[in-house]
């Protein structure tokens, strides 16, 4: 596909001056180019999705508009690539909310005491087991029984060529290398909740990873199977 200037006639596909390719932080490409093309010869000649960019075979067409005129009708073609595969993943964050019983506070001994030396009007049954706050209790416990709690999750988002699996470890658990998560202790580690796989073209898929991020001891390694880092 030889480059022409702007406007030249033609009955075959031009790419025109001013086309673009932006390599991205993630490491995928993106871009935009204009085809010229003789009105009468512009739907038996049409781009095809996945065709390389001319001068960048790393880039793909993963989608085009016909714009029609006068004498010449226009392609306008959007390029998608990777500059690695799979891409840079990028991860963000939110958190929610979620109650837990009281006795499971990481502070609990502190206010509640032990089955052996109670505090704060806490009561233990003959097993040791947290019962409750009696009506006596101090600081407003009475009738405590649970406290709220963040519960973040993890997104890890990237780009592949491959058709990627992802399903396979679905509920077990990954440790989190270092920097992933801030202020995360080294005890923590994620479980994975989510996956998808969104095709980007012919050619690429953006997957999808949810994850989320234990209490301070870390998810239970003898219920949740360890399937290595993030």
């Amino acid at each position: 596909m030889a480059q022409v200037t702007h406007g030249q006639k033609t009955d075959t596909l031009q790419l025109q001056p001013g086309w673009t390719l932006n390599t991205n932080f993630d490491q995928t490409i993106s871009g935009t180019g204009i085809f010229k093309v003789d009105k009468d010869k512009a739907l038996s000649n049409p781009p095809k999705v996945g065709d390389p960019h001319p001068h960048d075979r790393r880039a793909r067409i993963i989608n085009y508009t016909l714009v029609g005129a006068a004498l010449q009708y226009e392609y306008q073609v959007q390029y998608f690539g990777l500059a690695a595969n799979p891409s840079r993943p990028i991860y963000t964050y939110h958190t929610s909310l979620s109650e837990e019983p009281i006795e499971t506070h990481p502070d609990f001994s502190t206010f509640g005491g032990t089955a052996a030396s109670p505090a704060t009007g806490a009561v233990f049954d003959e097993d040791g087991l947290f019962s409750g706050f009696n009506d006596e209790a101090a600081n407003n416990l009475t009738g405590v029984r649970g406290f709220l709690t963040g519960q973040p999750s993890i997104r890890r988002t990237f780009y592949t060529t491959s058709v990627f699996t992802g399903l396979d470890d679905i509920t077990k658990t990954r440790s989190l290398a270092s920097g992933v998560v801030p202020g995360v202790s080294e005890s923590q580690d994620v479980l994975k909740v989510d996956w998808s796989s969104d095709p980007i073209g012919l050619n690429y898929y953006r997957v999808t990873e949810e994850y989320l991020l234990s209490g301070r001891e870390g998810w239970n390694d003898i219920i949740y199977e360890n399937a290595g880092s993030v």
